[in-house]
């Protein structure tokens, strides 16, 4: 039911735009965040089912970067190892690179007790969340008398659930190394003179005035995934290009 009502709805939006315009398209409007990625507003095909884009689109190439975040990441945290004459393993990081399909199943049928897509989705936000530096703890905290549950668990919404997800030995290392990998990055972007330019960004700052760590690896990840995207675009000119997914 629910990939019929996205697709009646593009099938709308497209029949009144024909009418208006002689052309049976979806209009996109694109919004731009802080961080640099574009997001189209509205109904787009960008937040479709992933069966419906297709539908939607026909016939046509899709370009993905495999595991994108923690690729960049441990690319990036290696580069600057080398720079430094280090060598520091990250076994979990490299096992979710090479293994993550299986991996996210295992981890929904020890939390789930089901590798059901809905269920290996959620653990697939769950890790995503770790990586962007969402602390890992099934409790929230009390702000300004109200309560707000942590990142984790605005995911894995039982807490019997998140409960076996953090207990984890697997997940546990892999948290450990997602921090350390964060911290190198934060600190060579420090380095390097971005602090001035994160404090322009209201969203990068928490209520305290301080940098958001999670706020900094997500923007230096958009950035790079927009670099690349803008790339693929023009190497793409003499093509038709549809839109995009994750600019």
């Amino acid at each position: 039911m629910l990939f019929r009502s996205h697709a009646l709805r593009i099938k709308l939006i497209a029949q009144a735009a024909q009418e208006s315009t002689g052309q049976c398209v979806m209009p996109n409007v694109i919004s731009e965040s802080q961080f640099g990625r574009k997001y189209y507003k509205g109904p787009n095909l960008q937040n479709t089912p992933k069966i419906v884009r297709h539908a939607a689109l026909g016939t046509c190439h899709e370009y993905d970067i495999e595991s994108s975040v923690f690729a960049w990441k441990y690319s990036l945290f290696k580069e600057i190892c080398r720079e430094e004459n280090e060598n520091v393993p990250m076994p979990a990081t490299l096992e979710y690179l090479d293994y993550k399909r299986a991996k996210r199943r295992q981890l929904a049928r020890i939390v789930f007790d089901s590798d059901e897509d809905g269920y290996v989705d959620i653990i697939k936000e769950a890790i995503t969340a770790i990586g962007f530096g969402a602390p890992a703890r099934a409790t929230g905290f009390v702000a300004r008398g109200k309560y707000d549950p942590s990142a984790l668990n605005t995911i894995i919404t039982a807490r019997t659930r998140l409960d076996k997800f953090l207990a984890d030995p697997w997940i546990q290392e892999f948290v450990q190394e997602q921090k350390s990998i964060n911290t190198i990055i934060i600190e060579k972007a420090s380095l390097e003179g971005m602090n001035k330019h994160f404090k322009t960004i209201p969203e990068m700052m928490d209520r305290a005035g301080r940098l958001r760590a999670n706020s900094v690896v997500s923007y230096l990840y958009q950035q790079t995934e927009r670099n690349i995207l803008e790339y693929l675009m023009q190497a793409c000119e003499d093509s038709e290009k549809i839109g995009r997914a994750h600019v």
